[in-house]
């Protein structure tokens, strides 16, 4: 298929649909690794694949390969990985390092650091610059304030960059970071709350209690108890914001089985309730469309269709871009319909 403009109606109706949206309600940001790439930080099938030839040794990137081909899930493979770390300890230090091997900035001390960091991130990674910037906003007396119209922020990933970058772009916080349980919420800011855990990469702030998790969410077996506690912050919180707000997918392929799961168990609860109301259930199907996914064209219009079928199962619609690099313009529409300058915060 033939993606030549991002800009088709059908395409721009969904965008314009997510701008009202934000108007009217405001939106919930998710973030996952498709954030984080461009400014150095490898996929999942990449991190593990360093992981495994730390813990495993050279035969352990194909080890990774052979275990995808054959289908197991790249918790299932993390899990296999840490099973063959030598020690009970030292495995969270070897994440660090491979996650943040090829990060420019890794064990530097922004204090020193601020402009060039803060440069680096805007001319090298212009999607995580989009989403720091569709988190602030101007005040009357011309200040950096967070963005009334982000009522939360979930990030998938490992890595302290967007909330770096906010904080010394905008010369505030506007990110109010939650790793665990017993870290609070702020009215404030934008409550960004960490899924996977939180790993820095500041050399002042690695290792201090306060600045970052002090475990992560990786392995099969990790994944299992978190998922599992229904009770957890995580989960309770997810399914919180997933019902009371729309959200907005960014860097995300929307194949991961758990945030799935809970996409599922929100929207059917939504639906259930509209057919109690008297909706028939094509119609409570179609009101409970609330979120959004932003994903890139595939290369077959068949497959694009089935995976706008499959996430609005979920009530996810798409909104589709041909390139990461149309976001920031398009995020910028969405920011915008509000009267607010997106060049302000950009």
């Amino acid at each position: 298929m033939d993606h030549e403009n991002a800009g088709s109606p059908e395409s721009s109706s969904m965008w314009n649909e997510a701008a009202n949206v934000y108007r009217k309600r405001g939106l919930v940001i998710v973030v996952g690794a498709g954030v984080s790439v461009a400014s150095g930080f490898p996929t999942w099938a990449q991190l593990l694949r360093r992981l495994a030839e730390r813990c495993i040794g050279s035969a352990g990137a194909e080890l990774v390969e052979e275990l995808e081909k054959i289908g197991f899930s790249y918790p299932a493979i993390a899990g296999i990985i840490r099973s063959n770390w030598h020690s009970d300890s030292g495995f969270l230090e070897v994440v660090r390092e491979e996650l943040y091997r090829d990060f420019p900035f890794f064990r530097g001390l922004l204090v020193l650091q601020k402009r060039e960091f803060v440069d680096f991130v805007k001319q090298e990674n212009s999607t995580l610059r989009a989403v720091a910037a569709l988190c602030a906003a101007r005040s009357a007396d011309g200040k950096f304030v967070p963005n009334p119209l982000i009522h939360a922020l979930v990030n998938f990933n490992l890595d302290a960059v967007l909330r770096e970058y906010s904080e010394n772009r905008y010369d505030v916080r506007l990110l109010r970071t939650i790793e665990r349980a017993s870290a609070t919420a702020s009215s404030s800011r934008i409550n960004t709350y960490y899924i996977h855990g939180f790993l820095q990469f500041d050399d002042q702030k690695i290792g201090a209690p306060d600045a970052e998790a002090d475990t992560i969410v990786f392995t099969e077996g990790e994944y299992y108890d978190f998922f599992g506690k229904p009770f957890g912050m995580f989960s309770y919180t997810l399914l919180h914001l997933l019902r009371e707000h729309p959200c907005l997918f960014i860097g995300l392929s929307m194949i991961d089985e758990n945030l799935r799961r809970l996409l599922h168990y929100s929207g059917s609860e939504r639906v259930r309730s509209y057919e109690a109301e008297g909706l028939s259930h094509d119609e409570a199907c179609s009101e409970s469309l609330r979120h959004f996914a932003v994903l890139c064209h595939t290369s077959s219009e068949a497959v694009d269709q089935a995976i706008e079928r499959s996430l609005a199962d979920l009530s996810v619609r798409v909104t589709w871009l041909n390139k990461f690099e149309e976001l920031p313009d398009r995020l910028g529409q969405i920011y915008s319909s509000s009267g607010a300058t997106w060049d302000d915060v950009y």
